[in-house]
């Protein structure tokens, strides 16, 4: 994968979600024990349209790479932050990525910038609340890097700067609105183009 950072690790498929930190997130850190998380089941649909559950997704997507960022930022410290916008896998892998983080000694620089937002599927009978909406969408590392403790970079040149992803989101527990579950590499089919 032409983003992968110069270091040996072990990929999981949660792990290879963290997109630009992927090759990071997998270094044998096992996460201490989850706290059970319970969704909304709705009896009306979450979202009158299509519309509405895809700038649902867009606001609540922005929120969790926003977030990332910023611990990402600060060499992973307390990426329990992550919590209030991702649950189940998407949650996981973060907070491996920040351990990762910690562990070596990395931080992140600039933003990481996400377009072509494209509804995939709403399920509005979700009875479970999970998988609610899914989406495609193509992120942007561009304006990214990861240093090491010397100021280094520790990614590998020549990487994709613009990557296609699958987005997951559920009915977070009491509330009307939708969180992060998992971010997926996504087979392009030239989406994500320069």
């Amino acid at each position: 994968m032409p983003y992968l950072v110069r270091m040996r690790t072990i990929l999981r498929p949660a792990a290879a979600a963290l997109v630009l930190f992927a090759a990071l997130a997998a270094t044998g850190c096992t996460p201490g024990p989850a706290k059970p998380h319970t969704l909304a089941p709705s009896s009306t649909p979450l979202f009158a349209s299509d519309e509405e559950a895809l700038a649902a997704a867009e606001e609540a997507y922005a929120a969790y790479q926003t977030t990332e960022d910023q611990i990402f930022a600060e060499g992973g410290v307390e990426g329990e932050r992550i919590r209030p916008v991702a649950v189940r896998e998407a949650r996981k892998a973060a907070i491996n990525g920040f351990r990762s983080f910690m562990k070596n000694g990395y931080r992140a620089t600039g933003l990481t910038r996400f377009d072509t937002f494209e509804l995939q599927e709403y399920e509005p009978g979700a009875s479970d609340g999970e998988d609610v909406v899914s989406v495609y969408v193509c992120l942007d590392f561009s304006q990214t890097d990861v240093l090491d403790s010397n100021g280094r970079s520790v990614v590998t040149p020549g990487r994709a700067l613009r990557q296609p992803f699958q987005l997951r989101f559920d009915n977070a527990a009491g509330a009307d609105k939708i969180v992060l579950s998992s971010r997926e590499p996504w087979t392009d089919s030239g989406q994500c183009v320069i």
